[in-house]
């Protein structure tokens, strides 16, 4: 349940910001970017926070978690990877060695 929560949350896990910061200057950029489909974004970031409350601790998954995004998205670099690697000659010589009638 802890992996699947930190994957879910990403790194929505590592910056979540406090009232305070809802009371200050950045509350309209806040209110803005945090929000979702079906939540504001006080309610977002409360859901974001039970989810910290659950599966994370101040510093060891915290650099858990910021190893596993450090990259980026791994499921989209595995994509972008997977994209740009030259297969044609591999898939000549399977077919050349294990694939002729």
């Amino acid at each position: 349940m802890i992996e699947i929560l930190q994957l879910l949350g990403a790194s929505g896990l590592i910056s979540i910001p406090t009232e305070k910061d809802f009371n200050s200057d950045i509350n309209k950029e806040l209110t803005q970017y945090l929000q979702s489909f079906t939540k504001n974004a006080k309610d977002r970031v409360k859901l974001f926070r039970l989810a910290w409350d659950t599966c994370m601790s101040a510093f060891g998954s915290r650099q858990v978690l910021y190893e596993r995004y450090f990259f980026g998205d791994p499921v989209r670099l595995s994509d972008d990877l997977y994209g740009i690697y030259e297969r044609k000659k591999l898939m000549d010589r399977i077919e050349k060695d294990f694939l002729r009638d």
